[in-house]
């Protein structure tokens, strides 16, 4: 099994663009998401969570940040 650190990491998501369906396009990224998790021997919820987060981008931590604030 590879460490993360010799994988390719998956690009960021882009919630701004030219989705006709953003719904499916988040539901492929988080099918190549597990597969890089699962590549790379991730099983820890919380480093999951951080990872989504930190290789998800800049526009994904700001809709989560959000979403937390308004609980």
């Amino acid at each position: 099994m590879a460490s993360s650190s010799e994988l390719p990491t998956p690009q960021p998501f882009k919630v701004v663009g030219q989705y006709t369906n953003l719904s499916s396009a988040w539901d492929n990224y988080i099918k190549r998401f597990n597969y890089y998790l699962l590549a790379a021997g991730i099983t820890k919820d919380e480093r999951k969570k951080a990872l989504l987060l930190h290789l998800g981008g800049e526009e994904l931590q700001n809709i989560f940040e959000t979403s937390i604030n308004q609980e």
